[in-house]
């Protein structure tokens, strides 16, 4: 199983509540800390080595651009099982647009 390193929860605050370079800093701070541990967790899921890399990548952009960080909560757990929880919906949401997009274009 993957390695989390502990939450940096001071980190997770800045990235939500700073200004827009110290954010910034902080996402990149959390990208590098989960990226390796997400990306582990897919390939041992069974997920393919250049398809584990695409979800995490995919997974990392829909966390900055929706701004799914802003909902974590320190006292409902840990991050680590919040991020895996976005993580497997994400999969879970990539799949199914993947067979509706197969499905259409059987009907082409």
């Amino acid at each position: 199983m993957p390695h989390f390193e502990t939450t940096q929860w001071s980190v997770v605050r800045k990235a939500i509540g700073s200004g827009e370079l110290k954010a910034h800093q902080c996402l990149t701070a959390i990208c590098n800390a989960y990226w390796f541990p997400l990306y582990t967790y897919l390939r041992c899921a069974g997920h393919k080595a250049q398809d584990a890399q695409d979800l995490t990548q995919g997974f990392f952009e829909h966390l900055i651009g929706n701004k799914i960080l802003d909902s974590t909560d320190p006292s409902k757990g840990k991050l680590r099982h919040f991020l895996l929880d976005c993580l497997r919906n994400h999969v879970f949401n990539e799949r199914d647009k993947m067979l509706a997009q197969r499905d259409l274009q059987g009907y082409v």
